[in-house]
Order: structure tokens, then C-alpha cells, then sequence
């Protein structure tokens, strides 16, 4: 059965200004996902600072709707090795003339 908030507008996504969108679900995903995400995106200071502000949000939003996080129930290793992204977002050098 898919969850409410999974259907909503905004669901458990983290949708950065100049990364491709993902989803962040704090309730099955760590913190060490979201850092994953951003290392294969090869994001930027500002990137990082944006990506970890809204998963902080949506960490909040969960606290919030009475839920457990997933780190805190099952640390941060395990968490991502059973939820790492499931896609890998353009390189820096994505667009580029010189990358093939």
C-alpha cells in the first residue's frame, strides 16, 4: 500500500536547484545516503549545503509525523547498503564537449 505522504505533491522528495531530483526518506534511508547522492552527482559546496538543508527538513517533517528515523534504528552502514540510490545523477563533467 503506498503511504499518503508518498502521494502527495512534495512525497520524500529532495528536488536541489542544480542536481536531479531524488527521493529522501528518512524513515527507511541514513544520512550516508543522502552524502552518496551527492558524491556521484560531484556536487558543489553550495550544492551540498542546499541537498543537506532539505534533508534536514524532511527529517524534521518525519520526527514531526510521529515516525523513527532510519539511522537511529539501524545505524548509518547498513542503512545505505540496503538503500543506496538507485540511479547515478551526471557526473561534473555531464554536457561537457569533451566527455563521451
Amino acid at each position: 500500500m503506498i503511504d499518503a505522504d508518498q502521494r502527495s505533491p512534495g512525497g520524500w522528495w529532495i528536488r536541489p536547484a542544480t542536481l536531479p531530483a531524488f527521493t529522501y526518506d528518512p524513515r527507511v534511508h541514513s544520512r550516508l545516503y543522502v552524502l552518496n547522492y551527492l558524491g556521484r552527482a560531484g556536487a558543489t559546496d553550495a550544492e551540498v549545503d542546499e541537498v543537506l538543508s532539505l534533508a534536514r527538513d524532511l527529517e524534521q517533517r518525519a520526527l514531526a509525523q510521529g515516525y523513527a528515523l532510519a539511522e537511529a534504528e539501524h545505524g548509518l552502514d547498513e542503512v545505505l547498503d540496503t538503500h543506496s540510490p538507485r540511479f547515478t545523477p551526471p557526473g561534473p563533467d555531464y554536457g561537457s564537449s569533451t566527455a563521451r
